[in-house]
């Protein structure tokens, strides 16, 4: 029969066992945590500016934004309000990625000649996020409309 010391000494020692393990994954390097566990430290931030500056960091590197990396981006464009680039080309398949602080944004991704090909967005209020369309490569003019902000936009080539 077990006594009721042993039942309490058989849980004091599972939880010095959890408490060890948190502890071990807590100092942890961020290379070794899965991004699901970077996902839910982010959460756990109580102040909602440093909350979503950790979610933003996860993003970069899907969405091509990386802060002082190289960029994979073919044609990149940075802006305020209203903007028409001239045709530029793209050699790779692409996604179109953006950036923006403005408080509405649209992109416009038309051919050479001016044809609309594809319409993204609207990004309402400042935000970050890449077209689920990959296009094709060859030439392209974008058209971006934004109220009350800066912008980014990028054609960012897929790996």
């Amino acid at each position: 029969m077990v006594s009721k010391s042993q039942v309490a000494m058989s849980g004091a020692f599972a939880l010095c066992i959890v408490t060890m393990s948190s502890a071990a994954v807590a100092q942890s390097s961020t290379a070794d945590r899965t991004l699901a566990d970077q996902v839910i430290a982010c959460a756990a931030i109580d102040a909602n500016d440093a909350r979503l500056a950790c979610y933003d960091k996860l993003a970069e590197p899907l969405l091509g934004l990386g802060a002082g990396e190289e960029s994979q981006a073919s044609a990149d464009f940075v802006g305020r309000g209203h903007w028409d680039s001239d045709v530029f080309t793209v050699n790779h398949p692409f996604r179109i990625v953006w950036e923006s602080r403005a408080k509405t944004l649209t992109i416009e991704l038309h051919g050479p000649g001016g044809d609309l090909l594809a319409l993204i967005g609207p990004q309402i209020g400042e935000g970050s996020g890449r077209s689920d369309k990959i296009f094709d490569p060859g030439d392209y003019r974008v058209g971006v409309r934004a109220t009350d902000g800066e912008w980014r936009v990028s054609a960012v080539e897929e790996e």
